[in-house]
């Protein structure tokens, strides 16, 4: 390995170039260092590969990858930037902003929209990196659990196909929106709820109308973590019932089988006291951040 001077002098022959079938080694390799060689990146790398939207780049050093990013469509006019990653033997020496300035030149290039991405509050570096790029921190959240209660109504049921129009115009209309600035968590990923989101969680028995249609809640089975739960991915209701809501979610997770319920939660008093007055604490030391921007107008 060569001291940090040598490599900060060679950087200059790193070059940020679309992934390929031959990175995957060194990919793999890489990766295996990171989160004590639990990084998701190895079970996603041959979809990302192969993905015919969006792009995943490289950087190449001295004929090998030492990092990586990708740009994904969540739905259309909606981007997300993830799986930003460099080789621990190659941290600090600007590898990670040159992925990232690549991979939203790419996007400002050949798309329109609005593209977003997340990082830990502890990720000061991003944090600075985002500024320097033209991103708004948009919307701060952490998790939340709450132990299941069984044996009790839920007050839930399942939204069907044919309610479509009018879970599109229940949702766009929630007084909740405004607790997550209008975004869903799909999975690590967040987007502005749309009919197609909202259409993909009816087919898939992941929506739910709650107490006759006075709320809504779209969920998604966790099991990334130690806490098998529903996690909650939009939450739909008038602000005064959000406790209400939130008490009957954990009904519905026992009746699902799970232990705990759990939402990655917005952190603002209107989104956070009803939390508390259901039984809800938080199970993270750190907050996640999400960013977004708009492409420049052409």
């Amino acid at each position: 390995m060569m001291d940090n001077k040598t490599l900060q002098e060679k950087m200059d022959v790193v070059v940020c170039r679309p992934a390929l079938p031959l990175d995957t080694e060194d990919v793999l390799r890489f990766t295996s260092k990171i989160w004590d060689g639990e990084d998701y990146v190895p079970t996603a790398w041959q979809e990302w590969l192969s993905d015919p939207e969006g792009a995943c780049y490289v950087a190449e050093y001295r004929g090998h990858a030492i990092g990586l990013v990708k740009l994904s469509m969540l739905a259309p006019g909606q981007w997300w930037i993830m799986g930003l990653r460099v080789d621990p033997d190659y941290q600090n020496l600007g590898v990670a902003s040159r992925l990232h300035n690549t991979i939203l030149n790419y996007w400002e290039s050949n798309y329109s929209g609005v593209v977003r991405f997340s990082t830990l509050s502890t990720n000061v570096h991003v944090h600075h990196l985002a500024e320097r790029t033209g991103f708004l921190k948009i919307l701060e959240s952490t998790s939340y659990i709450s132990p299941a209660i069984t044996g009790q109504e839920s007050h839930f049921r399942l939204a069907r196909e044919r309610e479509l129009h009018e879970v599109c115009e229940f949702v766009f209309n929630a007084p909740t929106n405004m607790l997550t600035v209008g975004l869903v968590d799909l999975d690590w990923e967040w987007a502005a709820v749309d009919k197609t989101i909202l259409q993909k969680a009816i087919v898939e028995n992941r929506l739910r109308w709650w107490r006759k249609k006075t709320g809504l809640i779209m969920t998604v089975e966790n099991t990334e973590e130690e806490i098998h739960s529903p996690l909650i991915q939009y939450l739909g209701c008038p602000l005064e019932k959000i406790h209400e809501l939130l008490t009957d979610y954990r009904a519905l997770a026992g009746k699902l089988g799970f232990s705990h319920g759990r939402w990655i939660a917005p952190l603002i008093p209107r989104a956070l006291e009803p939390l508390e007055q259901a039984g809800y604490t938080c199970n993270w030391e750190d907050s996640l951040f999400i960013y977004e921007k708009y492409a420049p107008k052409k």
